[in-house]
């Protein structure tokens, strides 16, 4: 009996470690596969999209165009100072008494804040050919400036301004010679007002051609300084323009009855056949509005030098309060001269003939 037992046993116990053996080598199988589905998925090529995000990012910062900035600052700056183009001699005072301009166009200026130029120890400039312009501020200079279209200014007494030949434009004042030579020139001359005493002449030559003569003067009651400008258009249909600035004289008790004064002027070769006279009055601030009451016409032989001339003079009435007034200039021609001669102009009137006798 126990026999049988032992058998049973036996058989058991062979029949739990087959079954063991078993799940061990099922539990092997199962854990390799496993094993071989893990390791595909580090291979996952992540990092490839990342690289290809990467030159994105380094093209926004690119700037190159700053130091393209940088470049064009600098090349403006060159180009502001070089715009005014100058032919010709760029003219600058070196200390020498004469200043020379070659052949072009030629600016001489002052500084911008005197906008004159004062060439101290300069005795003469010459500009030479071209369409010059000169602007100057110092006594007993001359100025020549050639054949051309020449512009002339000397803002200082006792200069020469010579404009040679072409159409110039000359301004000057007192103790001065204004030379306009060949072409249709203007030329204007400025008086102090009132006269000083030992005031020099001007004297206007405009040349040949059709000029524009214009003088300025400021005229005073008892004021008799003789002879300040003496004008010559020469050959062609010239046109004189006399600006007078007229001041009242107070009536007073037991004084004179009539203020005379000159104008200190003297034209010397009028031709009422082709020439113009214009007169334009006008009164300082605060002063009467008068028109000549008359103007009368004196002929005289005149000296052997400038021959017959006639007398003009203005008569202006008295009022309540200022006395009459009388003024004078003088005009050298072959013909005596009458009211038929003279256009009396106001002073827009006046700036447009000017203008149409220099075009």
């Amino acid at each position: 009996m126990w026999v049988v037992t032992l058998m049973a046993a036996l058989m058991l116990g062979s029949a739990l470690g087959a079954f063991g053996s078993m799940a061990d080598t099922t539990t092997d199988d199962t854990s390799e596969p496993e094993e071989d589905t893990m390791e595909p998925d580090p291979v996952t090529p992540l990092p490839e999209p990342a690289e290809e995000e990467t030159p994105v990012v380094t093209e926004e910062p690119v700037v190159a165009e700053e130091p393209v900035v940088d470049t064009v600052v600098p090349e403006e700056t060159p180009e502001v100072v070089v715009v005014p183009p100058v032919v010709g001699l760029a003219l600058e005072y070196n200390g020498d008494t004469t200043i020379s301009g070659g052949a072009g166009d030629d600016t001489l200026l002052g500084d911008p804040d005197d906008e004159v130029a004062e060439v101290l120890g300069t005795t003469q400039i010459d500009l030479g050919a071209g369409n010059d312009l000169a602007q100057v501020s110092l006594d007993a200079l001359t100025v020549n400036g050639g054949d051309g279209n020449d512009t002339l200014e000397g803002l200082a007494g006792n200069a020469t301004l010579n404009g040679g030949v072409g159409d110039d434009v000359l301004s000057g004042n007192e103790e001065s010679l204004l030379e306009g030579e060949a072409g249709n020139d203007s030329i204007t001359v400025g008086l102090d007002f009132p006269f000083e005493g030992d005031t020099g002449e001007t004297t206007v030559l405009a040349g040949d051609g059709d000029d524009v003569i214009t003088i300025e003067s400021g005229i005073r009651a008892f004021n008799d300084e003789g002879e300040l400008v003496r004008a010559s258009g020469g050959a062609g249909a010239d046109t004189f323009t006399l600006e007078l600035e007229i001041e009242d004289e107070p009536l007073v008790v037991d004084g004179p009855t009539t203020a005379e004064s000159s104008t200190g002027i003297r034209i010397l070769d009028f031709d009422a056949a082709e020439d113009i006279l214009q007169i334009e009055l006008s009164r300082p601030e605060g002063a009467e509005d008068r028109e000549p009451s008359d103007v009368t016409f004196t002929r005289e032989d005149g000296e052997a030098e400038f021959g017959p001339f006639t007398e003009v003079t203005l008569v202006f009435d008295g009022t309540d309060t200022v006395m009459p007034f009388e003024t004078s200039f003088f005009v050298h021609g072959a013909d005596t001269l009458t009211i038929e001669n003279i256009v009396f102009v106001e002073p827009a009137a006046a700036e447009d003939t000017m203008a149409e006798a220099v075009t």
